[in-house]
């Protein structure tokens, strides 16, 4: 899960409890707004690239 914690959209509080109801979740957070994915990409592009690392370690 990529939090963009500045995010007025979607609040962080909205991430509590998911893993009760997912055993499987990594969080990652990012002090960015809603518009992080466009103002920052690198920093979001690389949240995702370090999260496909570490999952396909973790399969293979």
């Amino acid at each position: 899960m990529l939090n963009m914690s500045k995010d007025p959209f979607v609040p962080s509080h909205l991430c509590e409890g998911m893993t009760e109801w997912a055993t499987n979740i990594t969080f990652n957070t990012l002090a960015v707004e809603y518009r992080g994915i466009l103002s920052h990409r690198k920093q979001v592009t690389e949240a995702i690239e370090n999260f496909i690392v570490k999952a396909e370690f973790h399969y293979s």
